[in-house]
């Protein structure tokens, strides 16, 4: 690049903080405003400016009695310096305000279980302190949010246990979960404070998660453990809809004790006393190790 002396420009030579001056320089057409503007003195402005103009191999400003003036060849720089600075400023307020959670968004991955025992209340807790941020949800099963978190489709994935292990990830409990098993009000019970074994429901119809989930996983090595093989009868995708299958005296659900909560409370559903307990599920934060947003940190923050 040839300036109108015929000079070559070494980019690697300017030092960028001189059109910082020159911006200045030419907004306040001063030397000594520019100084005072950026808390310099006056001669290094001067100097900065003779050197940019050495550099460049053109003359920036014609000096007057009382201050500069740009030249047409300063003209032109000042154009494109000038839409820099506002580019700068503007980045540096966008900068701030995403700092400071005045915008932006949060994007989050969960399962069924997560987010609807766990993670929704915090959601709104969270709307509520920060209202200019946007929250984006998908649901999926744990091998599916995890995939997005990994695709950086999504900032945090907040999925049942187990996972498997990975160094590109940082996983935190945050919640235990435990499953229960449950029939309608019509089922037959044993006797007061006497329990069952597991293999005592062997021939019953089983209701519970889908085939592909974290949780049917979870359920599946319980039985395996047992000496017993998990055959659902039903496989649905949300305790909800266990739930209302229990409720109807379609079989024995396997379903998490918050779910059924309200429902064994008005006697809608009843427990049954199972002697081998369900190991409990994990509710896990996972994140991109060293792959934070603000807005992710300040999420976690909020709900550990």
């Amino acid at each position: 690049m040839s300036g109108p002396t015929g000079s070559t420009i070494d980019e690697k030579k300017i030092n960028w903080e001189s059109f910082r001056v020159f911006y200045f320089v030419a907004k306040n057409e001063s030397i000594t405003g520019a100084a005072k503007e950026l808390f310099i003195s006056q001669p290094a402005v001067s100097r900065t400016i003779s050197l940019l103009e050495s550099e460049l191999g053109c003359r920036l400003f014609f000096r007057k009695p009382r201050g500069v003036e740009l030249t047409p060849e300063g003209s032109v720089l000042f154009t494109h310096i000038e839409k820099a600075h506002n580019e700068i400023q503007e980045g540096r307020r966008s900068l701030r305000s995403l700092l400071d959670l005045d915008r932006g968004e949060l994007r989050l991955a969960a399962s069924d279980t997560a987010l609807r025992y766990y993670i929704l209340g915090h959601i709104a807790k969270f709307r509520a302190l920060y209202p200019a941020v946007s929250v984006g949800v998908l649901t999926y099963p744990t091998s599916g949010a995890l995939a997005a978190l990994a695709s950086g489709k999504v900032d945090i994935a907040i999925v049942a246990s187990p996972l498997l292990e990975s160094d590109k990830l940082d996983c935190r409990i945050i919640k235990n979960i435990q499953y229960i098993f449950a029939a309608s009000s019509s089922y037959e019970l044993p006797p007061h404070e006497k329990t069952m074994s597991v293999r005592e429901l062997t021939n019953e119809d089983f209701i519970c998660m889908s085939e592909g989930t974290s949780t049917r996983q979870h359920l599946a090595d319980f039985f395996e453990s047992n000496g017993m093989r998990l055959d659902a009868k039903y496989s649905l995708p949300e305790n909800d809809l266990i739930l209302d299958f229990i409720k109807e005296g379609l079989g024995i659900g396997i379903i998490t004790a918050n779910a059924a909560e309200k429902s064994l409370r008005d006697g809608s559903i009843v427990q049954i006393p199972v002697r081998e307990k369900i190991p409990p599920v994990s509710i896990i934060i996972a994140t991109k190790k060293n792959g934070m947003t603000r807005i992710a940190e300040r999420f976690i923050d909020a709900i550990l």
